[in-house]
């Protein structure tokens, strides 16, 4: 039951410090915003979380829009999920090293990085609904409307509950009638 317990404690302790440090960049990364996701590292520090920590201090970065900060950290914690992978363990977390390798990238306007670690991570764990939509977001930023609605079809078709709509679904569902994709997202 304790192992269950701290399981959680470190999952919503990441979740947290993501969240946190997503909204920090809204408000150009100051201390004060910074302050949840200073508090979280600390605990995944102290858990021997460094997957965890890694990615949030990539996120704290990228909050700042340190680019270099970002890759540095970025990069050694989807090298460490990557040995995780090899070794057939599960992939970090609740956002992965290597999803949020995209969504960092894209948050902080570097679109061509941020493909190759959506495609990377689709390489490595698979193609989830974050990355798919990280890919259609990046291939609209680029102005590759046919890879955007590909991409956007694709999440659209995975989701399968109509009662229950989050906005990147509105999102899916949007683009191909803005910019009038053909019905089939090719």
């Amino acid at each position: 039951m304790k192992a269950g317990c701290s399981a959680a404690q470190i999952q919503a302790a990441y979740l947290r410090g993501w969240i946190a440090a997503r909204d920090a960049y809204q408000v150009g990364g100051s201390p004060d915003s910074l302050k949840a996701v200073e508090t979280a590292i600390a605990l995944l520090n102290r858990s021997g979380e460094q997957v965890a920590v890694y990615v949030l201090q990539a996120a704290e970065a990228a909050a700042q829009s340190e680019r270099e900060s970002l890759a540095l950290f970025i990069e050694q914690a989807v090298q460490l999920e990557a040995v995780r992978l090899s070794a057939g363990q599960t992939p970090a977390l609740i956002v992965t090293a290597h999803e949020a390798a995209g969504d960092l990238w894209l948050q902080v306007h570097r679109y061509e990085d941020a493909r190759r670690a959506y495609v990377r991570a689709a390489e490595r764990i698979g193609a989830t609904r974050r990355i798919t939509l990280g890919l259609a977001r990046v291939a609209a930023r680029l102005k590759d409307v046919d890879e955007a609605c590909r991409q956007y079809a694709a999440l659209a078709a995975a989701w399968k509950d109509p009662r229950h709509q989050p906005i990147e679904i509105g999102e899916a569902i949007r683009f191909p009638q803005d910019f009038r994709c053909p019905p089939s997202g090719r």
